[in-house]
């Protein structure tokens, strides 16, 4: 079978970039011919897509486009037409590409895989600007609770149609936890749930715990993703394990703010941040650190890096809400805190630090194997084909 995927490309390239490239070889290797189709907007993008799509990050011309990317729409039609698909796997849509890129695959059946919350809500982590998490329908509510200014929120109104379209147009649409879903589902839109996978390295390192506790966050560094929140739980666990490290691997927009927040803790000589690492470098620092340490403020969609971690024989600790709680069975995979509660973190960080809990940071071999075999790649692969090659069937038989 011929598949087309359409994904945006986020420059802070993150989980959902990783998760595409490795479908794309599992599908290839499954014996399907395979084309990527994003938005040229970073160099990892013009490095792996087969066809790009021009699209911008500069404010007002990336606004006007999140509406209507007529170039985007272009670079599909064109793929289509040489590329001639049976069927097309939609990821994420909406910060470059648009619905256009979407609308122009014309009667090339898609299936839809949400894997984000941008669908439903234009900040697109449903958090509220109290960092609540929000339950009401993108529309007025957004103006409302303060989400979205005026003119940002007259926008959304005909993008949100589009975007409505696009979900309805869909043959089916997966979402990646039951906790997405089930989201989805108190917006109006019925999903079926399909766990994403990730690959465990041919090449990784032999776990090498530091013999001192040592933490990794690894990440973007954005609100949403509740690094704040860590700095202060970790200030706590400081005190009851004065030898601990944390490991700060990310970038992103609140890099500068955190740095001040763990200096006016007096963190400096126990936090390190070292902005972005790929490859060997991350697989190195996850084998040298006791626990992952993933506390996410917003309902993780599925939270990839938890299982990145546990592959490797690294427990993770992740909130109690959202795709974590379904990927970290707690005190076997790792420990789960209450959502935003800085005590409880503290304590699941002192657990790990002082073999309370998994000492050193060490996994049950078995634990390990069954996470592998619930979301490894066999799994996922299989039934995503299947409901593709059914799509692309009932589609010539109309």
């Amino acid at each position: 079978m011929k598949l087309l995927v359409l994904q945006d490309w986020n420059p802070r390239y993150g989980g959902a970039e990783r998760y595409t490239q490795a479908l794309c070889s599992a599908l290839q290797d499954a014996g399907d011919e395979v084309r990527l189709l994003t938005a040229n907007v970073s160099n990892e993008a013009r490095a792996v897509a087969d066809h790009l799509a021009p699209a911008s990050d500069r404010l007002l011309a990336k606004g006007l486009l999140q509406i209507h990317n007529p170039f985007a729409a272009a670079a599909v039609r064109r793929a289509v037409r040489t590329f001639r698909p049976n069927a097309a796997l939609v990821n994420m849509f909406a910060l470059y590409l648009s619905p256009a890129a979407v609308d122009a695959l014309g009667e090339v059946p898609y299936a839809l895989l949400v894997s984000d919350y941008k669908c439903i809500c234009p900040v697109g982590h449903r958090l509220l600007p109290d960092l609540s998490v929000c339950r009401n329908r993108a529309g007025i509510a957004c103006l409302r609770q303060g989400c979205t200014p005026p003119l940002h929120w007259l926008r959304d109104q005909w993008r949100y149609r589009r975007i409505r379209a696009v979900v309805e147009n869909a043959a089916v649409v997966f979402s990646t936890s039951d906790a997405l879903r089930d989201m989805l589902a108190e917006q109006g839109i019925q999903s079926r749930r399909l766990y994403l996978f990730s690959n465990l390295p041919d090449d990784v390192p032999q776990r090498n715990p530091d013999t001192a506790p040592r933490l990794l966050y690894l990440g973007r560094l954005d609100v949403e993703k509740g690094v704040d929140l860590l700095l202060r739980a970790f200030s706590i666990c400081l005190r009851s394990v004065p030898t601990c490290r944390l490991h700060i691997v990310g970038r992103g927009e609140r890099r500068e703010a955190l740095e001040r927040l763990a200096d006016s803790l007096d963190l400096q000589g126990s936090v390190r941040f070292l902005g972005w690492r790929e490859g060997e470098r991350i697989d190195r620092e996850l084998s040298e650190s006791w626990a992952l340490v993933a506390p996410s403020l917003w309902p993780e969609p599925f939270g990839l890096v938890a299982l990145e971690a546990i592959f490797r024989g690294v427990p993770a600790i992740v909130p109690d809400a959202g795709g974590f709680a379904q990927t970290v069975e707690h005190g076997v995979t790792g420990l789960h805190f209450r959502t935003g509660d800085v005590s409880d973190l503290a304590n699941a960080l002192i657990a790990v630090s002082t073999g309370a809990a998994f000492p050193r940071g060490c996994l049950d071999p078995t634990a390990v194997d069954r996470a592998l075999d619930r979301f490894g790649p066999q799994r996922h692969v299989s039934t995503l084909r299947s409901v593709l090659h059914e799509i692309a069937r009932f589609d010539r038989q109309r």
